[in-house]
């Protein structure tokens, strides 16, 4: 998943969809409120037009501090060539997008860090690359919404993630449903899930949100009831 930073609200929207439409979760986000949302749950985060901000190595230093192992990235306007303090690596606006993911990878793996767009958890494996969404080997025939909600809840476990984040993560700025809307999304897959498993795979805690069931979870759920 890819943090998205921009001064402007509607501009790191437009680039976050960028990334949503080819099925990576991405947020959108001002820098005061990224500051406090950027942690591991994220496997980058993108500045876009840094050089915009009042002091942009100041920030750029305060994002970092917070965001441990996850690379910081910048998208500047094409022809210009800022130098900053702190090495990180530039785009251009312009770039294209499977090009910047291409590139943002190829940084991973170099480094041993979690590449954006593989999403697997225990059997299932809904990475972008592959054509649908598998639990051990048996496809899940899935919508697209349905599973970018599943790549969510595969990023933010074992954490429940409530459904006000599933819809910053999942849904464009401009299309966001009520957030009602996300209970019959989870419905469905679980629906879909049964009829290939037999079992639902996500859960729900009351006040707190969704969270894949891993093979795990569902082993202790059983030793927990014996003990009833």
């Amino acid at each position: 998943m890819i943090l998205v930073i921009d001064k402007s609200e509607k501009g790191a929207n437009a680039v976050a969809d960028m990334f949503r439409y080819m099925g990576i979760l991405a947020n959108a986000l001002t820098p005061p409120h990224a500051l406090s949302e950027i942690s591991t749950v994220y496997s980058a985060a993108l500045i876009v037009n840094p050089t915009a901000l009042p002091d942009c190595d100041d920030y750029i230093d305060r994002l970092a501090s917070y965001a441990g192992t996850v690379p910081i990235f910048a998208l500047v306007e094409k022809g210009s060539a800022p130098s900053f303090k702190r090495n990180i690596k530039v785009f251009h606006s312009g770039s294209y997008a499977a090009r910047i993911v291409s590139e943002i990878s190829e940084y991973c793996v170099a480094r041993g860090l979690r590449i954006i767009g593989d999403y697997r958890l225990s059997g299932i494996d809904a990475s972008v690359e592959n054509r649908y969404v598998s639990y051990f080997g048996k496809k899940i025939s899935l919508t697209r919404t349905e599973a970018m909600i599943v790549r969510a809840l595969i990023r933010t476990y074992p954490t429940p993630t409530p459904p006000a984040k599933l819809l910053e993560y999942v849904f464009k700025a401009s299309k966001r449903p009520d957030v009602s809307n996300i209970r019959t999304h989870i419905s469905m897959i679980n629906k879909k899930f049964r009829e290939v498993t037999g079992e639902n795979i996500i859960a729900s805690k009351a006040g707190e949100g969704y969270s894949i069931l891993t093979v795990i979870d569902r082993e202790i759920t059983r030793k927990e009831k014996c003990f009833i």
